[in-house]
């Protein structure tokens, strides 16, 4: 009798080692009194004898292991259908069993699928859902639409908002880019107007330097000429010829018209480059004091000569 109390035991240890658990197939979620459905993943044929559905810990079928079907007798009306599909033929794992359910009340509910091998259960499989209330469900789906709208129209009018500032700021840009090159070109106009002003000192200071080396030439040429009388009036005297020293004499008096000349136009030069200022008038100063100075021999020349002439008349 032992003996075979041992051997039922290891035989049931076996089935148990080798045994694998059903695998349900359900949404963890949906909507209150609406038809559902899930599936079982059963076991290999040849390891379980039946397999029984149940929710809630009401048995609803149980599906044997050559497919075959049979609705609780009690609750098998909550099946709305139920069908096997073996997605394995040539395997005895595959078989899988499909369960429509017209549906639930609001709350959780379990799924089990309890293994039946030799009129003892050998394994069970257990899934867990939450059943929502459709209006609740609906309303909470209407809040997140209409929350989710008031963001969208937040971040358009934030968009509108930075596109009208991008906008005005693209006009005040240009404006000021606007009133930055008039600037330049007024600067632009005020240097060329200086350059223009320069290049007419400039123009006016070379005539003034040629005006002076003319009446540098003339007042050299009336110096030599002088030198030349005094030449003259230095053999007349050692000769003592009368008609040298009147011809002497007339050349003086032409050579002091022309001097006066000279000098009244010298005067006149300097008193116009006086008026003029800039880099120039260094330039035209120096010039100046030598023209002073050469006029100045002159005159203590011409002083000198009439001073001769006053004695020889005497």
């Amino acid at each position: 009798m032992k003996a075979a109390h041992l051997v039922s035991a290891c035989a049931f240890l076996l089935i148990m080692g080798t045994a694998h658990a059903a695998a349900i197939n359900a949404s963890s979620e949906i909507a209150a009194n609406v038809a559902w459905s899930f599936s079982v993943d059963l076991d290999p044929s040849n390891q379980f004898e039946r397999t029984s559905i149940l929710v809630d810990d009401t048995p609803l079928l149980d599906v044997y292991f050559n497919g075959n079907i049979i609705k609780d007798p009690f609750n098998g009306e909550f099946v709305l259908n139920a069908f096997t599909i073996d997605r394995d033929i040539d395997n005895p794992g595959g078989l899988v069993v499909h369960v429509n359910h017209p549906g639930l009340v609001k709350g959780t509910h379990t799924i089990k699928a309890q293994v039946y091998q030799n009129g003892s259960i050998v394994s069970q499989e257990e899934h867990t859902l939450a059943i929502t209330d459709t209006f609740e469900k609906i309303t909470e789906i209407v809040t997140a639409s209409n929350t989710l709208a008031e963001k969208i129209d937040e971040l358009s009018a934030k968009l509108d908002e930075l596109k009208t500032s991008t906008d005005e700021g693209v006009l005040q840009n240009t404006a000021r880019i606007g009133e930055t090159l008039a600037e330049l070109n007024t600067v632009n106009e005020n240097v060329q107007q200086v350059s223009s002003n320069l290049q007419q000192q400039q123009s006016v200071a070379s005539t003034q330097g040629e005006n002076l080396d003319s009446v540098s030439a003339s007042l050299l040429e009336l110096k030599n000429q002088v030198r030349e009388e005094e030449v003259k009036d230095t053999v007349s005297n050692t000769l003592g010829g009368t008609a040298l020293a009147g011809l002497s004499s007339l050349a003086l008096d032409s050579a002091a018209g022309v001097m006066a000349e000279l000098i009244a136009i010298a005067i006149l030069l300097v008193f116009i480059r006086k008026r003029h200022k800039g880099h120039e008038m260094d330039l035209i100063d120096g010039i100046d004091d030598l023209d002073a100075k050469e006029l100045k021999e002159v005159q203590d020349e011409q002083k000198a000569r009439w001073a001769i002439r006053k004695e020889e008349e005497e």
